[in-house]
């Protein structure tokens, strides 16, 4: 069996996430897809299947089942932002096929790479848009989704004047993030209080590897002032 198969299915069972047993081979799939882009332009820095099953798609799918109850809790219009080689929104459409993706991609070679491996591995579930995140929460996609997710993006001050713009009142942002979550969610706090979100938990887990990992959650409580985002670049330059 593929390498990256046998790390993915010997992850998930180790900490008790039931899977499709197709969900490994699609994984793969995906893989082969982004490899083969990858040569042409850049998608992601790992090149070894291996490192790739544990540091993209085990960090994925291990949150399969958080993502499964915000979908039931929340809704299933998703977002992310910074799509890029498609992580964490196209092992989550496989895992999770209730929830109904919009990709936010501001690159057109990567946006286009996204909307073909969709159609490659049949999740109906996912369109990509070449769409600035800051671009998208001024217009018709405001306020448009359930739940936004960002992976790899920027920090949480930066994450969150991107994501609450683009959720319904009540909705919620996931945002994956490393070790430092929590200094992080420290220094997001003047952000998120001008922007309309509240912390509302979080979701803790390790990779194969040790690494620890968590998803933050950030509930939209109040309306995002009309004024935020700010033009594109702004939120990365002047963070609130």
């Amino acid at each position: 069996m593929d390498e990256l198969c046998e790390i993915i299915e010997r992850g998930l069972t180790a900490a008790g996430v039931a899977y499709d047993a197709t969900l490994p081979q699609a994984c793969a799939a995906h893989w082969r897809l982004l490899t083969a882009a990858n040569a042409r332009f850049n998608l992601t820095a790992i090149t070894s299947a291996a490192e790739a099953a544990r540091k993209h798609y085990l960090d994925v799918l291990l949150t399969a089942p958080l993502f499964a109850r915000l979908a039931d809790a929340y809704g299933g219009a998703a977002a992310d932002i910074g799509s890029g080689g498609g992580f964490p929104a196209l092992p989550l459409a496989i895992a999770c096929p209730r929830l109904e993706w919009t990709l936010l991609e501001a690159a057109q070679k990567k946006t286009a790479f996204l909307n073909e491996a969709a159609a490659a591995l049949g999740l109906s579930n996912v369109r990509a848009v070449a769409l600035r995140a800051e671009d998208a929460g001024r217009g018709e996609l405001r306020g448009g989704f359930d739940i936004v997710t960002a992976r790899a993006v920027a920090p949480l001050s930066v994450l969150s004047e991107y994501a609450l713009p683009l959720l319904r009142a009540g909705g919620v942002f996931a945002a994956f993030k490393g070790a430092n979550a929590a200094a992080e969610l420290a220094a997001a706090q003047r952000a998120l209080a001008v922007l309309g979100g509240t912390y509302a938990g979080q979701e803790d887990y390790t990779l194969p590897d040790g690494e620890q990992r968590a998803v933050l959650l950030i509930v939209k409580t109040a309306a995002t002032p009309d004024k935020y985002p700010r033009r594109a670049g702004m939120p990365a330059k002047k963070p609130l």
